[in-house]
This record gives C-alpha cells, structure tokens and sequence, in this order.
C-alpha cells in the first residue's frame, strides 16, 4: 500500500484485492528496473517514501476481527502473553 501511494499515486480501496496488488508489484519492479541506475531518481523516490504518512494497518485499525484477536501487543483483547 505505502510503496503504492507513495511512488505510483495509486491508493487501494478496500476491500483487500490480490490482484490489484499483483499488477502494483509488477509496476512497482518496473519503476524500480527504470530507476535503479538514476541517482537523482532514486534519491527522489526515497524521499516521497520517507514523506509519504504511513496508514494504519487492517490490525490495527481492528483489533479485534469476527471475534478473533489480531495480536496487537498493547491492543490485545485476548490476554495472550507477547513479546517486544
């Protein structure tokens, strides 16, 4: 999602689709093969990726799904041990 929205303009509606995420793969690789060489380029893309805000992940933003705990340390539901 991040790597998307960040250097492809390229925002993902929900729900989650596999497919979208292939193609967006695949493009990201290419844009990558084109710049990889290109200082200036790259240089470029790290910072729109180091700029662009991160969005909260499916857990969490739920975390807790169809009653199943998405084990996120201090959001856990369920009481199960974690670890840092």
């Amino acid at each position: 999602h991040h790597e998307a929205k960040s250097l492809l303009s390229v925002v993902q509606k929900e729900p989650h689709d596999a497919s979208t995420d292939a193609i967006l793969s695949v493009r990201l690789y290419n844009l990558y093969q084109n710049i990889s060489k290109k200082p200036k380029l790259m240089s470029e893309a790290e910072r729109l990726l180091t700029n662009t805000p991160l969005d909260k992940s499916f857990a969490a933003k739920n975390p807790v799904y169809d009653n199943v705990c998405m084990g996120r340390k201090k959001q856990c539901k369920c009481g199960a041990p974690f670890f840092y």
